[in-house]
């Protein structure tokens, strides 16, 4: 317990009074709890129109953050960028009695463009020298970032994410079909892959993602694309798909966990690239099945092996469901943070 400690804890929506799992276990733990937020948009054709839209708001949410962060023991920044904000404003200023910060969500993507990757890398490094912890969602990213980044390996740490039944329990169909292969998704996705696999497999595919994803693709009659879609949508057209296959591109980039995990929730049986995002939360031939980073071959075998097996993609389903009520849980990804907080705030 630390019932002394005030927490400020940032976030990308507007949360309200809604009861929300994370923030109960907080205000369990710490003496006073509040939400500092801003409503990000979502609707981005382009990772230009990401950084002139969504970008402005993870500064405004660090800026009030700064302002009132005299009140505070520490910031939990569900966002990521803000905290990397607020650790540049706190390197600015070394003279102010700063709150720790620690960072949610922790991924970092290398772009191809070299000129932007150094501006990139440069601002998380700057960031990062006031951050105390930064939260990674895979063992593999925890170990290899301080190394990256040049900071002490303390600084990084793996948290499984976990489910939150708060917000997807509310869009929960009733009696939902088996309908299609489903595929989602905009970080980090292969799409070309999937798109190969499925392409002589006789069953209705969609997909949910963002316009540049399918860039260069051809579209075969049998595939539906939905871009852009609002939740109720999306969780609606999940718990309808017969299994879901999350393709990511990079093995070594953290994608796809939540959209894996949440498919499982609702007890789908879910194809995941093998990456080192992915193998710390499926275990493959049990809660669901890894292929072969880039193979055509590998992914349709799986695809196969489902909707032919019909009795095996159910055993598949049902272990990976009972994991994700048992194991990958929101309050058990909070209460992990919350030890961690408590940890950075004793340090000193």
């Amino acid at each position: 317990m630390n019932k002394q400690s005030k927490a400020l804890i940032l976030i990308s929506w507007l949360q309200g009074k809604k009861e929300w799992p994370f923030r109960k276990v907080f205000d369990n733990r710490f003496n006073k709890v509040d939400l500092l937020e801003v409503n990000m948009p979502t609707n981005f054709s382009s990772r230009l129109q990401t950084i002139l839209r969504v970008w402005p708001c993870y500064f405004k949410l660090a800026w009030l953050g700064f302002l009132q962060g005299k009140r505070y023991d520490v910031f939990i920044d569900y966002t990521c960028v803000a905290g990397l904000f607020l650790g540049i404003f706190y390197s600015l200023f070394p003279f102010i009695n700063r709150p720790k910060i620690i960072l949610l969500k922790f991924i970092y993507i290398q772009r191809h463009n070299k000129f932007y990757e150094k501006l990139r890398y440069l601002f998380w490094r700057w960031g990062l020298t006031a951050v105390d912890l930064a939260i990674c969602h895979s063992r593999a990213e925890a170990q290899r970032h301080s190394n990256y980044f040049h900071s002490e390996r303390k600084k990084f740490v793996f948290v499984p994410i976990g489910v939150d039944p708060s917000k997807v329990e509310q869009f929960r169909v009733t009696d939902p079909g088996e309908e299609y292969i489903l595929a989602a998704g905009f970080s980090n996705r292969d799409y070309p892959t999937f798109l190969s696999a499925v392409s002589s497999i006789d069953m209705p595919v969609v997909i949910i993602a963002k316009k540049y994803n399918l860039d260069g693709c051809k579209i075969t009659a049998h595939v539906q694309v939905f871009y852009d879609i609002y939740r109720q949508e999306y969780y609606t057209k999940l718990q309808n798909a017969a299994f879901v296959v999350v393709p990511i591109d990079d093995p070594t980039v953290s994608a796809g966990q939540l959209v894996a995990l949440e498919a499982m929730y609702f007890g789908k049986p879910v194809i995941a690239t093998k990456t080192q995002g992915l193998i710390d939360y499926i275990e493959d031939g049990c809660s669901g099945v890894l292929v072969t980073p880039g193979n055509v071959e590998s992914m349709r075998k799986a695809i196969l092996e489902f909707k032919n097996n019909p009795d095996h993609a159910r055993n598949i389903s049902a272990t990976g469901e009972a994991i994700i009520k048992s194991k990958f849980n929101v309050e058990n990804f909070a209460n992990t943070v919350a030890d961690y907080a408590v940890a950075v705030i004793e340090k000193n």
